[in-house]
């Protein structure tokens, strides 16, 4: 099949289009991290803020020992869910198609036909994508714990 085929545009144009996608998606799940790294930060914040009312206040007694350690372990589920979400966004080397050998204008002998290549790229990026999506997961998840978490800390102070 010769490159100038109708076949093969379609091919490389669908490829195209994919690593596009490959692209969005990325930016789309560091977006979500540093999302998610802000709203541990602001949780913490807010922790900690409900920390100092709670220990100044005349109307409230100090925390007792089971309460600071709820609180502690909140506190850690928001540092690991800031963790992850910024080891998702670790800039990670992406595999670059190299467009002008898809195109036929590379003169570099190579073991697989140009389509198979960039084809090849195309999943390296889709992959490295579902990993970032389950470490995403991941820190959401811990995320939830820790407002869980507090949450009964709260409940249980202020009751």
């Amino acid at each position: 099949m010769q490159q100038t085929d109708f076949g093969y545009t379609d091919a490389v144009e669908f490829l195209n289009k994919e690593w596009d996608r490959v692209w969005q998606t990325k930016a789309s799940l560091e977006q979500r991290a540093i999302t998610l790294i802000t709203t541990s930060g602001v949780l913490v914040t807010l922790a900690f803020g409900f920390t100092t009312a709670i220990t100044k206040s005349k109307n409230f007694a100090n925390f007792t020992h089971a309460e600071k350690v709820v609180l502690v372990v909140a506190l850690a589920f928001f540092v690991v869910s800031a963790l992850i979400a910024l080891i998702v966004n670790l800039p990670k080397s992406y595999a670059v198609p190299n467009f002008s050998d898809v195109l036929g204008l590379s003169d570099t002998p190579m073991e697989r036909a140009p389509l198979q290549r960039l084809t090849r790229v195309v999943e390296l990026g889709r992959e490295e994508n579902n990993r970032k999506a389950i470490k995403l997961t991941l820190a959401f998840s811990a995320q939830l714990v820790g407002i869980l978490t507090l949450g009964v800390v709260v409940g249980i102070v202020t009751s």
